[in-house]
């Protein structure tokens, strides 16, 4: 997928998603830029800049959001701005990027049964982000290093998650004497401090500034030595908080038991300028509308628990959800699923799987040009 990409020098959001991740990664003619995931996602961004930029302030760069697309990728503008304001160099830049994408290619080599959409769209400019990407030869290199640094991790028996949680050690004064039994060396001893379970994985690995491989040298001791315990940590404050306004877009929701189709819908509806709100559980459907209110509905038929049908009905009783559209989502397209969708309320049929024209339309169909609403407040920095 990624060869494809780059020969033909497409531009566009690649998503890579598992029964528990979802990656974002923005490609500008074919050069991959900074990838994203919402999983520690302002972590990544701090640690990536202390790891290869620590005098960079982001706070500095003044940045005008001109659209939700540049929102959704606000890392790669502020590198691009930080760039042209000469706050970092290119080369600082792409060491940011490599950071983010390292991250990105160990959970792809994580994943045993990976899913991925590809949608098109003319994303950053020269000024908004395309010189701050990686050659195919960088990233193809980077995804060596990610496939060897998974192989170790899975030797320690850890999942994946556990990277992304923070390591702490039980007793110091136990392992103390058994580091002093077991080794002449002081290294072990000297970097208990950074185990102190307010640092994941990755934090320790930057912290370290030598190869993944260290880090993960370092954690297996300790396991070994049954000395550590995991917390998990909560993301650092997002830079974005604030800058939108709260009536930024109307909010499209989604009923789909497939994760798969919740991504993909995502990225074609935010794309498009609306938020955004989703459930695979069917019994849950109900509750999340009532706490979001959204101003359109897409609802899979076929779920298990709770049918499409039954969802449908239900909404219609809801107060204030008499007149909101419904479009139901199958791969049923039959005479009969229309008609009986229709009896239960419903306002429109979409087949599976989904396509983004087809979307896109019916979205400005029934909220007109309430999309894209969003207006950035100006000027508005960003906070490290």
């Amino acid at each position: 997928m990624l060869t494809t990409i780059n020969a033909k020098q497409l531009s566009g959001v690649l998503s890579l998603t598992d029964t528990k991740h979802t990656w974002l990664l923005p490609f500008y003619r074919g050069k991959l830029g900074y990838p994203t995931c919402e999983i520690h996602r302002v972590r990544r961004w701090s640690r990536a800049i202390k790891r290869s930029c620590p005098q960079f302030r982001p706070s500095r760069i003044r940045i005008e959001f001109a659209s939700p697309s540049e929102l959704r990728f606000w890392e790669q503008l502020t590198l691009a701005r930080g760039l042209k304001a000469e706050e970092i160099n290119p080369e600082q830049a792409r060491d940011i990027v490599c950071t983010a994408a390292k991250e990105m290619l160990f959970t792809a080599a994580s994943m045993m049964e990976p899913q991925f959409n590809w949608q098109p769209f003319p994303l950053l400019d020269h000024d908004t982000g395309s010189q701050v990407t990686l050659e195919q030869c960088e990233v193809q290199s980077l995804m060596q290093v990610a496939e060897q640094l998974w192989q170790r991790w899975q030797l320690l028996g850890l999942d994946l998650d556990y990277s992304n949680r923070a390591p702490m050690l039980k007793d110091s004064s136990a392992l103390n004497t058994k580091i002093q039994e077991q080794t002449e060396s002081t290294s072990f001893y000297s970097l208990q401090p950074l185990f102190n379970g307010q640092r994941t994985f990755w934090d320790i690995d930057v912290k370290l500034q030598q190869s993944s491989m260290v880090a993960i040298r370092i954690l297996r001791y300790f396991l070994q030595q049954n000395a550590v315990e995991f917390r998990s940590l909560p993301d650092l404050p997002n830079p974005l908080s604030g800058l939108l306004e709260p009536t930024a877009g109307a909010l499209v929701a989604c009923i789909d038991d497939s994760m798969v189709i919740c991504r993909s819908l995502e990225n074609i509806v935010t794309h498009a300028g609306y938020r955004f709100v989703s459930t695979q559980d069917p019994v849950q459907a109900i509750p999340l509308l009532r706490k979001h209110r959204p101003d359109f509905i897409f609802l899979d038929l076929n779920m298990p628990v709770v049918n499409g049908y039954e969802i449908c009905t239900q909404i219609r009783r809801l107060e204030g959800f008499r007149d909101t559209p419904v479009t139901i989502l199958t791969g049923q397209d039959g005479l009969v699923d229309r008609v009986r969708a229709k009896l239960v309320g419903s306002t429109d049929f979409l087949p599976k799987p989904p396509r983004k024209e087809k979307i896109v339309a019916l979205l400005e169909k029934y909220l007109g040009d309430r999309g894209g609403a969003g207006t950035a407040k100006s000027p508005s920095p960003l906070r490290n």
